[in-house]
């Protein structure tokens, strides 16, 4: 939240990077953080001097707390991993919560991707369907290209990777109909399928 003696966002992140950082300290496993509170008393050192009129620097300020607030979160000892699996989506059609989980709402593009390294200095992505294409189904031997993600899960031993896939294709209205038992509300190609 934002304090009484917060003058500017100069002064929210400070305060902010400060409470971070000593949380951080006492967790178990933390690494010495010596080196990143010095360099934090020395902006708040900097933005004590800098007059809040002065927005052009406390503004250069923000930016370098706020990079020193990404190696503070980044020291947690928690972040014990070396991978991120996530997708990448366009929004849906709708701003509705649930929305997004009608593939007739779907926005094509986007992949599934894991970023190595997400911690280090030089993190590395890998589109985990590059060269995949569907094994069988109605979809065999075609990519899933073109069409929107949705919803990944990891296995319990981080060897498989679950997720939703739609096409995109066909019509994209709502099907009226009473024979539910053989036809859906949307064709096939705005439905999703789990892989």
């Amino acid at each position: 939240m934002i304090a009484k003696s917060d003058r500017d966002p100069l002064d929210i992140v400070l305060r902010r990077t400060g409470a971070l950082l000593k949380d951080i300290e006492t967790l178990p496993g933390a690494p010495a953080m010596g080196d990143l509170a010095k360099q934090l008393v020395e902006f708040e050192n900097r933005a004590s001097a800098t007059e809040v009129a002065d927005q052009e620097a406390r503004c250069g300020l923000f930016s370098q707390v706020c990079e020193l607030r990404r190696r503070i979160a980044f020291s947690n000892p928690l972040l014990d991993y070396d991978k991120i699996l996530f997708i990448k989506r366009h929004r849906s059609t709708f701003n509705h919560m649930c929305d997004q989980f009608y593939g007739t709402n779907a926005v094509p593009g986007g992949g599934l991707f894991v970023l190595s390294d997400p911690f280090g200095e030089s993190p590395q992505l890998s589109d985990l369907l590059e060269h995949a294409v569907v094994e069988s189904g109605r979809l065999a031997c075609k990519p899933l290209m073109g069409g929107s993600f949705l919803s990944p899960e990891l296995s319990w031993d981080g060897k498989s990777v679950f997720f939703a896939w739609v096409e995109c294709t066909g019509n994209g209205g709502h099907i009226d109909h009473l024979d539910h038992a053989h036809n859906g509300h949307w064709e096939r190609g705005r439905c999703y399928h789990n892989f």
